[in-house]
């Protein structure tokens, strides 16, 4: 349900700009529509444990904490998630809320972390023995 008049946010699709072997680190958009919140109307936590459970959410015994923060860029909101450890899985999982004067959402994100590329290995080439006319010459005179 939404109050007439109040301005809502949302939360857009995760971009994940880490890999398997990096600390983690993703952005989402803050989706304001005509909104137009200062960084510092909005707080954003990470929910975890007992409220986890009571909003209906199974999140893993051991969830790791992440850092989320809120930033401006160019007049856009952003959410950023970072961690502090190097990730090993391939899966994130991480229940955010979202609080600004007029509401609150909660969302949970599912993230893939890709594989590190492999690195490419330069062509690694013979010596080759370069033979020139010259000797030949030498041994015609």
């Amino acid at each position: 349900m939404q109050v007439p008049g109040a301005m809502s946010l949302g939360l857009g699709a995760a971009q994940v700009k880490s890999q398997i072997g990096e600390p983690l680190l993703a952005e989402i958009p803050i989706l304001d529509g005509k909104s137009h919140y200062d960084v510092n109307e909005i707080l954003v936590r990470q929910v975890r444990g007992k409220l986890a459970e009571q909003l209906g959410f199974e999140l893993a015994a051991d969830s790791v904490g992440y850092f989320l923060k809120v930033v401006d860029r160019d007049g856009k909101l952003y959410l950023l998630v970072r961690s502090q450890r190097i990730m090993s899985e391939p899966f994130v999982s991480v229940l955010v809320e979202l609080e600004w004067p007029n509401g609150k959402l909660y969302r949970d994100y599912n993230l893939l972390l890709d594989l590190a590329p492999l690195p490419v290995r330069a062509a690694v080439t013979s010596p080759c023995l370069l033979y020139t006319s010259d000797a030949a010459d030498e041994e015609d005179s």
